[in-house]
């Protein structure tokens, strides 16, 4: 049975870590939470230990056994506010369950004759824990079920045992209190993994939608829409602060001669290779998008026109690196076409197209060159 525990509780595989850290936090204030109400009780009984034995060895006892479970049960408290993994707070409530149920158990062993009036509290403990601890079932099912066996076998091997009838009832109520504790157990705690797991494939969801409506998918840089909210948010910035930037377009030379000589496969490994050495070269704050095809942009924030010359200059020196296939002599080359923000520039559009102009006046004059606006 303990084999098949981890069915009854729906393991979530890769996600498993996941859930149990983020429910950490929430599953020890809940333990301490259920700590703190049986303690409560704990108190009047020790009350009405004293009423019922007085000053006799059997109260001073009984009165040791509930101390111990206070001190216990506070201990496990403290304990499991510092945990910080769930593997330090499994063991701690395995510990703490275990040290409980034992002091429970002594004192049911010291008032013998009481426990057929008290039986229900112990079925209550054990549904409490079932229910309310939240820990892998394997940790309350040890426990719960050692207590039981132990108060029966207490009954059992007593010098004077219950009577029959008696004795099977009881051995049916703790049969029953931990079957439908597991039941209940891991449906409750199965259900909450399933909302977990929901929740995060929901998350991963809209993060897919995102960036497919963000990313352009064969290169990974951001795709023509995001590039253009980026750089628009850029262009208020300019406006309200007056900061430089400038704008680099770059387009690969005769990337129709690649693709008709070599097929698209080649033609979109290259550009994949384009965009990962422009990734590569340029800055963590700098803007990198492909507007289509072949055509591609660099937003080049808090830089002068010289200074957005230079690293044009670099990124196509860069793309030299780059082969065709089956050819060593044969390199990948770009022209680039640069501008910087101006005082007239009305909107971004503007300094697109003079980027734009640029580019293609690059590719008149001969290509694998840089131009200037």
């Amino acid at each position: 049975m303990i084999r098949n525990l981890p069915n009854l509780e729906y393991p979530l595989g890769a996600l498993e870590s996941g859930y149990r850290r983020q429910h950490l936090r929430q599953d020890i204030r809940q333990c301490i939470l259920v700590g703190t109400i049986w303690l409560l009780p704990n108190f009047l009984f020790l009350y009405i230990d004293y009423l019922l034995y007085g000053n006799q060895p059997v109260f001073f006892a009984l009165a040791g056994y509930r101390l111990f479970l206070t001190a216990s049960t506070i201990a496990t408290g403290l304990l499991l506010s510092r945990a910080r993994t769930p593997e330090i707070y499994d063991r701690m409530v395995f510990i703490g369950i275990t040290v409980i149920l034992g002091c429970v158990f002594m004192t049911n062993h010291n008032q013998a004759s009481l426990q057929i009036h008290t039986m229900g509290l112990d079925f209550l403990i054990i549904l409490s824990i079932y229910l309310m601890v939240p820990v892998r079932l394997a940790n309350k099912i040890i426990p719960c079920v050692g207590f039981s066996l132990f108060n029966i076998f207490d009954h059992v091997l007593a010098a004077m045992p219950l009577a029959a009838p008696i004795l099977t009832m009881m051995v049916l109520s703790f049969i029953m209190a931990n079957l439908l504790g597991i039941w209940a157990s891991s449906h409750f705690y199965s259900y909450r993994r399933q909302q977990y797991e929901a929740q995060v494939r929901a998350y991963e969801l809209r993060k897919d939608l995102i960036q497919n409506a963000l990313v352009d998918q064969l290169t990974g840089v951001s795709n023509r829409r995001h590039f253009f909210q980026l750089a628009e948010a850029e262009f208020e910035r300019y406006k309200r602060y007056k900061r430089p930037f400038a704008l680099l377009m770059i387009d690969l030379d005769h990337f129709k001669y690649v693709n008709d000589q070599f097929g698209h496969p080649v033609g979109d490994k290259i550009l994949r290779d384009l965009a990962d050495t422009i990734n590569r070269c340029r800055r963590d704050t700098d803007t990198f998008g492909r507007l289509g095809g072949e055509e591609f942009a660099l937003l080049l924030p808090e830089t002068t026109l010289s200074g957005a010359t230079d690293i044009a200059v670099r990124l196509r020196r860069a793309c030299h690196g780059m082969v065709l296939p089956d050819s060593n002599s044969r390199r990948i080359t770009i022209s680039i076409g640069v501008t910087q923000i101006r005082s007239d520039d009305p909107n971004f559009d503007a300094v697109l197209a003079r980027a734009d102009a640029t580019l293609y006046r690059a590719k008149n004059n001969g290509r694998d060159r840089v131009e200037v606006a």
